[in-house]
């Protein structure tokens, strides 16, 4: 099931930002605090914690309270720690949840275990394989920009073999959310997505004086990320 913007399932509204303090807090309970500010510079102090496993302690009952970038933090602090089964757990939750970082983060790690398995067992998990690259795509479709530049390697494969596996996951999945961003192309954040895909031939075929029409709107109604991608030298006007 396809999730996120435009239509698809509601992100969680998240209220703490990723600005963080270094000093260790004292344990504390959410419920303990008396407001959002409380709980932000309670947060702000736990993600600056350098023990991955201290770390992911405190993180927990932000993430279990349902705030998905806290999750995303806790599956990465629970990574550092080699608790394999916790970072996807969490990766999932944060996904389902509405982050799409978490997406990309989740589809990475999924398209590296098959190919962990293809080199060990000489074969390729076409599950998994196609599961990691659904993923990509519900981050790419979400605005994730490194995913974008993930799935260029696999939209332009020239293995046969692969290729009747790839192909159809991105085709299904690419199309799905290129209808979805045309219908909500007066959304800032679409445009920009719709630009980040024109620029680097994801989705759409590549090209450059659509992605900067896209960008240009975008940031016309003040889309930080479309801003900095016009200053790419390729999309430079002449």
């Amino acid at each position: 099931m396809l999730r996120g913007l435009f239509g698809r399932k509601a992100p969680s509204k998240e209220t703490v930002s990723d600005d963080t303090e270094k000093n260790h807090p004292p344990v504390k309970s959410i419920s303990e605090m008396k407001d959002l500010e409380e709980i932000q510079r309670y947060y702000d102090m736990v993600c600056k914690i350098e023990d991955p496993a201290i770390r992911a302690g405190e993180l927990q009952p932000f993430a279990e309270a349902g705030f998905h970038q806290a999750m995303l933090k806790l599956a990465l602090a629970n990574e550092a720690c080699g608790k394999t089964e916790e970072v996807f757990t969490w990766l999932k939750k944060a996904a389902e949840a509405g982050n799409y970082t978490a997406y990309y983060e989740w589809g990475i790690r999924t398209l590296q275990g098959a190919a962990e398995l293809a080199k060990q067992q000489g074969y390729t998990d076409e599950r998994l394989l196609r599961a990691g690259l659904s993923q990509l795509c519900d981050a790419a479709g979400g605005g994730v920009q490194k995913a974008v530049q993930a799935l260029t390697a696999y939209n332009h494969t020239e293995r046969e073999e692969a290729a009747q596996v790839i192909q159809p996951v991105l085709d299904e999945n690419l199309k799905e959310w290129a209808q979805i961003l045309d219908e909500n192309d007066t959304l800032a954040h679409a445009q920009y997505t719709k630009g980040l895909w024109y620029f680097y031939g994801v989705g759409y075929a590549q090209d450059l004086d659509k992605a900067r029409e896209w960008l240009q709107k975008a940031a016309a109604q003040g889309h930080q990320d479309a801003e900095d991608l016009l200053e790419n030298p390729l999309l430079a006007e002449f």
